[in-house]
């Protein structure tokens, strides 16, 4: 399987969910432009409840001090057929490290980078941490468990890029970053890290 098969099937599963979700947007600095359904909505609340279950949880979507954007992303990831490349979690650290700690590893999916380091393409993952969390990508291994979130990048041009992620505005929901000169802003979020996306592995995936 190519990369661009790998990338179309993660960007139909994101896309499809985000539908699902009414396809909740927001603009630059995180306005509401459209309003989608919400998390302890019925269908919506059992779909949360198929990422936590795939992480061996029994919740969904009503048990709303369970924050659920790091089952979406790696459920997401698991339905594109990466269960061999990647492991998912409750945390989004827990991957973020391991990327990291695989930055310069060519055996696996993703590699954990500074953010500006290299261009953001599709199917990239960008991390960042809460307010107050002060993680850094220098001393992320260092903190070890921290909270923070992820979304996976669905469009690149010259001007933006966009991302998906889910338990953003209690939805799955898609916002824009802009990028200046191809860089993104590194005072618009507290940055971990690019989880870049390992193009010769995901050539592996079948």
């Amino acid at each position: 399987m190519s990369q661009d098969v790998f990338v179309s099937r993660l960007l139909a599963y994101l896309h499809s969910e985000h539908q699902f979700f009414g396809g909740q947007t927001y603009d630059k600095d995180d306005n509401v432009v459209q309003e989608g359904y919400q998390e302890c909505e019925p269908a919506q609340s059992n779909r949360i409840g198929e990422y936590w279950s795939f992480l061996g949880h029994d919740l969904n979507g009503k048990d709303r001090d369970w924050p659920w954007s790091a089952a979406f992303i790696s459920f997401m990831l698991q339905l594109s057929g990466t269960e061999k490349f990647f492991r998912g979690s409750i945390r989004h650290a827990d991957y973020m490290n391991q990327a990291i700690r695989d930055r310069d590893n060519s055996m696996v999916l993703y590699n954990g980078l500074k953010v500006n380091e290299k261009e953001v393409k599709v199917g990239d993952i960008l991390g960042y941490g809460r307010a107050g969390a002060g993680v850094s990508y220098d001393n992320a291994l260092a903190t070890g468990r921290y909270t923070s979130h992820c979304d996976i990048v669905i469009s690149v041009t010259d001007q933006e890029i966009i991302v998906i992620g889910g338990n953003v505005g209690d939805s799955v929901t898609a916002r824009p970053y802009i990028l200046s000169n191809g860089k993104l802003d590194e005072s618009r979020r507290p940055w971990i890290t690019h989880m870049s996306l390992n193009h010769v592995i995901s050539e592996m995936i079948y």
